[in-house]
């Protein structure tokens, strides 16, 4: 099984039982731990000047979608993603090669 494959399965099942347990009105999202420095950035590319912040090593994400390699991202000037990337409660967005989430 390809790491793609197996980090959108875990993701999904991690976002299902958040779900489950979820009791209030907020979004649910997935806790994870970056296994590398990342910078946090605008949009799921590392094209032009986009790094908003950093996550050092070991810091704590909270991860509320992903998006996928091959789709098309924003507007008007909608591009095709390269890499899986995860968005973050906070509207950032790191690569998902360097995130382990919590089951």
């Amino acid at each position: 099984m390809s790491n793609r494959l197996k980090r959108s399965i875990t993701l999904l099942l991690a976002m299902a039982m958040a779900l489950a347990l979820c009791t209030s009105v907020a979004l649910a999202s997935v806790s994870g731990k970056a296994t590398a420095n990342l910078n946090k950035r605008s949009s799921p590319t590392i094209s032009g000047p986009n790094v908003i912040g950093t996550i050092k090593k070991g810091g704590a994400v909270s991860v509320v979608s992903m998006v996928r390699a091959g789709e098309e991202y924003g507007s008007p000037k909608a591009f095709v993603v390269v890499g899986d990337w995860y968005k973050l409660s906070d509207g950032s967005f790191v690569s998902a090669d360097y995130v382990t989430l919590s089951a």
